[in-house]
């Protein structure tokens, strides 16, 4: 026997070596199997935590569809809508870009086996105010809604006031009155419709008209000494406006005639959904024929909204009173600084201001923080169906997205006034100083 056979069968392996050998293989089955199962099936271990676990997803649908999405500045290659499935749980940067546009960008996080949602988006243009030319001057005011695409201009020659009809499409005026004396307008909080009073010889006259059709302007048929005390109908279009005649109620209709709501001596009145009539008289707020009856320790100047589950009072110290209220009286009083400034047509919230904070009040009488700004707050509108809010502040023009927490800078002009959005036409229109004209009207695309 050679040598090189004799090595080899003192190399043979032995069955000890043999079991060995095969137990770890096939321990190495049992135990890589099930991580190559978990790997692929999306699991993964954090060793911050010390757990395994699994990958989770995003999903990105916004307006446009043709923007580009970036993670952590890696550009995905795919149309929106987009869906990203297996990815490791943690925090990534988000941006979304397209060009004439802001981007929109967010430290987003991705958690094990769940499924993160960027939607309900509208990306807004990076676009510049252009004037819009008009056959007038003197413009001391703007009013309008964000559904008509009417807005009334207010204006001023001399000493004659005229109020004027702007179609915000065609770019054209009609005239719709003059008066020697100022008038006060009004824009209804729920409907497309303005109220009007006028002043001649100490008489205080009434108007309304649709935005639909401003040249069909309808007198209300009363006339007051002093200002006509009046609520709008959150409920019923065709009878926009309640006013008091004396000790009269009276239903306004949209074609102007008026019948008998109810009777009241008292000037804080309010009459809800349901057509009861509320008042506060001896700092008691009482519904007719209810026992609803509580008292309100606050010197009050308007009732703002009342409801089946809440009343909101606007103080006459700049501050606002929320409360609910069952037949025990009235419980979780909150009183918040500034007055009521918007209500949300959809939601029913309505928006209460201050210099520096915006606070939304709910149908439930529940009260949420939506924004503190370090900017001097003059006005918050909504910007889109998305629940994007407009911010009017002595700097200029800022959106600011509550779901998000993501804000864009539309305009840095200070002297901005009288700002209202046109959500269908995602355009604003404002008032700004001109240098030989007063004010001038801009339009700026969003």
């Amino acid at each position: 026997m050679d040598k090189n056979h004799t090595k080899l069968i003192q190399h043979r392996l032995t069955r000890r070596i043999r079991r060995i050998i095969m137990g770890l293989l096939f321990l190495s089955f049992f135990v890589m199997s099930p991580l190559i199962i978990l790997y692929t099936a999306g699991y993964r271990y954090d060793i911050t935590q010390h757990k395994i676990k699994q990958k989770g997803v995003l999903s990105v649908d916004i307006k446009p569809t043709d923007a580009t999405v970036y993670l952590n500045n890696i550009k995905i290659d795919k149309k929106i809508p987009i869906r990203i499935a297996d990815r490791a749980p943690g925090t990534y940067r988000l941006s979304i870009q397209r060009e004439g546009y802001k981007s929109w960008e967010k430290d987003i996080t991705i958690s094990s086996n769940q499924t993160t949602y960027i939607k309900d988006i509208t990306l807004i243009q990076d676009a510049v105010p252009q004037r819009i030319a008009l056959d007038t001057t003197g413009i001391l005011h703007i009013y309008g809604t964000e559904e008509s695409q009417t807005v009334i201009i207010l204006s001023q020659h001399d000493a004659l006031f005229e109020i004027l009809a702007f179609d915000s499409v065609l770019h054209s005026l009609t005239p719709i009155m003059r008066t020697t004396v100022e008038p006060y307008i009004e824009v209804s909080p729920f409907f497309d419709i303005v109220y009007i009073e006028t002043q001649e010889n100490n008489a205080h006259t009434g108007y309304i008209i649709s935005l639909d059709n401003p040249q069909d302007l309808k007198t209300i048929g009363i006339t007051s000494p002093t200002s006509i005390v009046h609520q709008w109908n959150n409920v019923d279009i065709s009878q926009p406006l309640y006013t008091q005649e004396n000790n009269h109620i009276m239903r306004i209709e949209l074609a102007g005639s008026k019948t008998d709501a109810a009777q009241s001596t008292s000037t804080l009145w309010y009459i809800d959904a349901d057509n009861a009539l509320w008042t506060i008289e001896n700092n008691t707020l009482s519904q007719m024929n209810s026992n609803n009856s509580f008292y309100i320790d606050e010197p009050v100047q308007q009732i703002i909204d009342i409801n089946k589950n809440r009343i909101i009072l606007k103080l006459i110290d700049n501050r606002t009173l929320v409360a609910k209220y069952n037949n025990q009286g009235l419980y979780d009083r909150q009183l918040i600084s500034g007055n009521p400034i918007y209500n949300h047509h959809e939601t029913r919230e309505w928006w209460v201001a201050t210099n520096w904070e915006l606070s939304s009040i709910y149908e439930d009488g529940g009260v949420n923080l939506l924004s503190r700004s370090g900017d001097n707050i003059k006005n918050a509108l909504l910007l889109d169906r998305e629940g994007v809010i407009l911010f009017v502040t002595n700097q200029g023009l800022k959106s600011f997205n509550p779901g998000y927490y993501v804000g864009h800078e539309l305009l840095n002009e200070p002297n901005i006034e009288d700002t209202i959005a046109l959500i269908k036409k995602r355009e604003l229109l404002f008032l700004s100083p001109h240098d030989t004209e007063g004010y001038a009207l801009y339009s700026l695309r969003y």
